[in-house]
């Protein structure tokens, strides 16, 4: 489960979360186009205005889809916010993507950790 809460001044609407794993290369790793796309108990459309939180279940069966690949980087996975937020009377795309790790423990250990003004992302279970 992934818990994302905006710590942001404005409201997100139409929120999705998704996880891949990167491509190892050579040289580092790729972005992979295959991603997973996470779940909540509440359905959908994700609306979070600011100090909401959202938990999200990621549910795909890894190993019987990819095997033992070792052409991807399961210990390193990346994830991907969108949404869409408001700036005025326009309605602005809203995204943030990184490596989850890195997202969550950043703060020294902490399963929290402040991604952007819109949200921040934290590890439960």
């Amino acid at each position: 489960m992934i818990e994302v809460r905006n710590e942001g001044q404005v409201a997100i609407e139409n929120l999705n979360f998704f996880l891949y794993y990167p491509i190892l290369q050579p040289n580092g790793s790729a972005s992979n186009p295959f991603k997973i796309e996470g779940r909540t108990d509440t359905g959908r459309p994700v609306h979070l205005k600011p100090g909401e939180k959202v938990v999200y279940t990621i549910t795909a069966p890894i190993k019987e889809v990819f095997g033992d690949s070792k052409l991807l980087d399961f210990d390193n996975p990346d994830v991907q916010l969108n949404g869409i937020v408001e700036e005025g009377k326009e309605e602005v795309p809203f995204t943030m993507s990184g490596g989850y790790l890195r997202m969550s423990d950043a703060n020294k250990g902490q399963t929290t950790e402040k991604v952007a003004d819109e949200g921040t992302m934290s590890s439960r279970g």
